[in-house]
C-alpha cells in the first residue's frame, strides 16, 4: 500500500471524541463486527442520515476531520473501529495525542495539517463532493492528482514505510532479522563478549 486514493469524507466537527467513535460499552469488542457495530453507534442512532450512513461515502477510505478528533481516552478500538471499516487515512488540524499514536500503531494515516491547508481540503470538497484525493507514502505527501493541491506528509518515514509494508514494530524486528544474525556473528561482536567476559 505505497499509494491510495479515495473521495473524502467529511465529519467537520470539533473535539470528535473516542466515546463517540466507539461507545465505551463496545469498547471490550476486539473482532470485527463488534468494532463495527460500535463504530459511531450512538451518532447513527441519533441520526439516521448520520455521515457513514449514507450511501454515497461507501467505499471511501480518507475521512476529512475536524479539530481534535480522537480526543478523550485512550480507547485504542477506536483506531480499531475506523480501520475495521475500511479506512485508511484521516486528516484534520489535529489529533488526540494517544488517538494519533493509536492510529499508527495499528496502520492508519492521522495526517495533521495547517489550518490554511485543511480549508483547501474543505474547499475542493465543497466544489466537489467527489473529488479524489491521493496519498502516496514512498513520496509523503497528500493531494490531487492534478497537482492543484499538493501537500507533505508530517510524520516520521519510517512510520511512513511500516504502514507502507504493513509491519507494527515486530515485524519490522523480524524483517531484520537475517542482519542481526550477521551482526550477532560477527568477528567483532565475538570479540567484544570474550573481553567483557574475561574482565
Amino acid at each position: 500500500m505505497t499509494a491510495f486514493s479515495s473521495a473524502l469524507i467529511p465529519m467537520l466537527a470539533p473535539d470528535i471524541d473516542t466515546d463517540q467513535i466507539v461507545p465505551s460499552r463496545y469498547s471490550h469488542r476486539a473482532d470485527t463486527e463488534g468494532l463495527l457495530d460500535g463504530l459511531f453507534h450512538d451518532a447513527k442512532v441519533r441520526d439516521p442520515d448520520f455521515i457513514l450512513a449514507r450511501a454515497s461515502v461507501r467505499g471511501r477510505s480518507i475521512i476529512l476531520a475536524g479539530p481534535n478528533f480522537g480526543c478523550g481516552s485512550a480507547r485504542e478500538s477506536a483506531a480499531l473501529a475506523l480501520k475495521a471499516s475500511g479506512v485508511r487515512a484521516l486528516i484534520a488540524v489535529s489529533f488526540g495525542e494517544i488517538f494519533r499514536v493509536n492510529c499508527l500503531e495499528n496502520g492508519l494515516l492521522p495526517i495533521a495539517v495547517s489550518p490554511r491547508v485543511h480549508e483547501e481540503f474543505c474547499a475542493l470538497y465543497e466544489r466537489n463532493n467527489d473529488a479524489v484525493v491521493t496519498i502516496d507514502l514512498d513520496a509523503g505527501m497528500v493531494g490531487v492528482d492534478d497537482g492543484t493541491l499538493s501537500h507533505p506528509i508530517s510524520i516520521e518515514p519510517f512510520r511512513l514505510r511500516m504502514i507502507a509494508h504493513g509491519f507494527d514494530e515486530l515485524g519490522y524486528l523480524l524483517e531484520q532479522l537475517p542482519a542481526i544474525s550477521r551482526y550477532e556473528e560477527s568477528p567483532q561482536v565475538h570479540e567484544t563478549v570474550r573481553r567483557r567476559l574475561v574482565t
